[in-house]
């Protein structure tokens, strides 16, 4: 053999699922028993517990210690930066971090010495700060399993009083237009926080999450959505129209949108477009609402508050948060948030001495909408109509743009989930757009992904096919040819002479490929004595490539690094990549061509500037 091939695993047999959906904004978790007598997804719901609340989610907000322990998460986070008793130098040392996963969607050469910035504008690992994430709520989810299987033995008889890890299957939801790199940090994240490992990479799935809120919703009989009647099944209509239907997830950080539709043959669930969105997540109200508090009180006033009493600002974030939320059945004209006193005495300081002296500066820039009343900011329900307006329309015209193509004229069905589809104003947007269309808005759309993703890990090939949103391809070199190839691309090594820089294409944008479909490509070492080979991912907009020089060919930043240290062969040793494109993740394996022996490698971020050997 040319390298050392793995040890063969049984597969492990996993006695619970918990999948854990780590959002922009917000993150929580769900549960299944899978030897349980009733097949009942569980979902946390006792978040800010500590604060007298009791939520199925809690903020993704991380606070560390000035040294980059771990002092809190969610609401404990939040509450304990925004505390007034926490003096004004203790909050400057304490690392605060929110927002953050919005970096992955960005970053385009992210890799495992990416940096975050925390609320005081220090940095810190990006990996680090993900992984103290997911160990907290790693904990927390096995703490509530091991604490319920106990109260349940009688449905679990013949299993342990404790779970032990590797009997549980873990599940982490990503947004579908993620990049190659986003995915494989998000695991080397988890791996880190004990979720998983290397040696046993299938102990964690990787669930995209309209994918996977679209199991839970097709589930669900009609009349447990907003405004529908009927106790068919969805997905029983679903299926009888044999129509395409689409997947709208509205989070608080990114906008995520599948489409899906039926195989008439066996029942399995095909994408029928490549996943498409973008950063239109809730997050933009809040930055509108920013700015509607800097036109009525003042750049200057704001920025120096901001400044002063970080934690005070961040009170007021979290409460306008909660109180954008106003359900469109309840009758009231306007949201109140409730100001902090370092925030009222800065008014009364800096703008005027009473509430009827900052109302008529309030009044002279943003007339009639804003008020300040008994320590209370109040904005009318038509304001804040207005600060949703923005991202709303764009939602809705990227919709729109979907909708337009050829091959989704006949979509009938539109699911909204994720946490900013409670938002009335898209809501009502979304129903006035698209009237001849089917609007599904499932109970609690913020936790039907959790639900959804606990699902698919059960069942994750009932999705069969999934649609290439770039050309993929490889970096390698191939025998030079004057007549084709530029002077600047010649090679020599060994006296031969090679073209380099080559875009090996494997999978061709707009693509249907199956979850057990594979791209190959055979190739030999150019140097004789390597022992270590890598490739490097590339992609491009358009249908091919003939360089990854070429304009708009991009790195991917993964390569896979196949050893091979039995150098006997020398150049003579062929070997064979195949690449899955078709699941939620980039899986690769090499074969030994000559004994047939496989290898599976694990993707790995590109990160230092090392050169492994070339091939051909």
């Amino acid at each position: 053999d040319i390298f050392e091939t793995m040890a063969s695993q049984t597969p492990v047999q996993r006695d619970v699922i918990i999948a854990i959906d780590f959002g922009t904004t917000y993150s929580g978790f769900g549960y299944v028993f899978l030897n349980a007598s009733q097949n009942h997804i569980y979902v946390f719901q006792k978040w800010g517990r500590g604060q007298g609340m009791g939520y199925g989610k809690t903020p993704t907000a991380l606070l560390l210690t000035e040294k980059g322990e771990f002092h809190k998460f969610g609401h404990a986070a939040v509450e304990t930066y925004g505390k007034q008793a926490m003096s004004k130098k203790d909050c400057k040392k304490l690392l605060y971090f929110d927002k953050f996963k919005l970096l992955l969607h960005s970053k385009k050469d992210l890799n495992e010495r990416t940096e975050v910035k925390a609320r005081n504008g220090k940095k810190w690992l990006a990996l680090d700060v993900f992984a103290k994430c997911l160990e907290y709520l790693k904990k927390t989810a096995t703490d509530v399993v091991n604490e319920r299987h106990l109260r349940s033995e009688k449905d679990n008889p013949n299993t342990e009083v404790m779970y032990k890890p590797e009997q549980i299957q873990w599940v982490i939801t990503i947004p579908a237009i993620w990049r190659i790199s986003a995915k494989e940090f998000m695991r080397k994240a988890a791996y880190k926080a004990g979720i998983a490992s290397p040696e046993d990479p299938d102990q964690l799935i990787l669930a995209l999450e309209p994918e996977a809120a679209s199991y839970y919703c097709r589930k669900l009989p009609f009349d447990m959505f907003k405004g529908q009647k009927g106790k068919e099944l969805v997905k029983d209509t679903l299926d009888m129209e044999k129509v395409p239907y689409m997947v709208v997830d509205n989070g608080g950080g990114t906008l995520d949108i599948t489409v899906h539709e039926v195989n008439a043959d066996d029942g399995h669930i095909m994408e029928k477009h490549c996943p498409s969105g973008g950063t239109f997540g809730g997050i933009h109200v809040d930055q509108e609402f920013e700015q509607l508090m800097i036109k009525a009180f003042g750049d200057d006033f704001i920025r120096r508050f901001q400044e002063q009493f970080p934690n005070d600002w961040q009170v007021i974030m979290n409460r306008f948060e909660e109180q954008k939320r106003a359900e469109e059945e309840v009758d009231n004209d306007e949201i109140s948030i409730a100001l902090p006193l370092n925030f009222i005495k800065s008014c009364h300081h800096d703008i005027e001495e009473d509430d009827d002296a900052i109302n008529e500066r309030i009044r002279r820039s943003c007339p009639e909408n804003v008020s300040v009343s008994s320590d209370y900011l109040n904005i009318t329900m038509g304001m804040l109509g207005n600060l949703h307006r923005p991202i709303v329309t764009k939602i809705a015209e990227k919709m729109k743009s979907l909708l337009a193509k050829q091959s989704l004229q006949d979509v009938k069905t539109i699911f909204l989930v994720g946490g900013f589809s409670e938002a009335q104003f898209l809501r009502r947007e979304i129903s006035r757009c698209f009237p001849d269309k089917r609007i599904l808005i499932p109970p609690d759309p913020q936790l039907a992904i959790i639900r959804g993703a606990v699902e698919f890990a059960q069942e994750p090939s009932l999705l069969r096919a999934r649609v290439m949103g770039k050309t993929y391809g490889l970096n390698t070199c191939i025998v030079f040819d004057p007549e084709k190839h530029p002077l600047e691309k010649r090679l020599v090594s060994r006296e031969k002479v090679y073209c380099r820089d080559i875009f090996k294409t494997l999978a061709k944008k707009g693509e249907r490929i199956d979850i057990d479909e594979k791209r190959t490509y055979n190739f030999f070492p150019i140097n004789p004595d390597s022992t270590a080979l890598s490739f490097k991912f590339y992609s491009t907009d358009e249908d091919e490539a003939d360089f990854i020089s070429d304009p708009g060919v991009v790195s991917e930043n993964v390569e896979i690094l196949i050893p091979s240290p039995n150098t006997a062969k020398g150049c003579d040793r062929e070997l064979r990549v195949e690449v899955k494109f078709g699941g939620t993740e980039t899986n690769v394996q090499v074969i030994d061509v000559e004994s047939g022996n496989i290898k599976m490698v694990c993707l790995q971020l590109v990160s230092t500037s090392l050169i492994h050997s070339r091939f051909y």
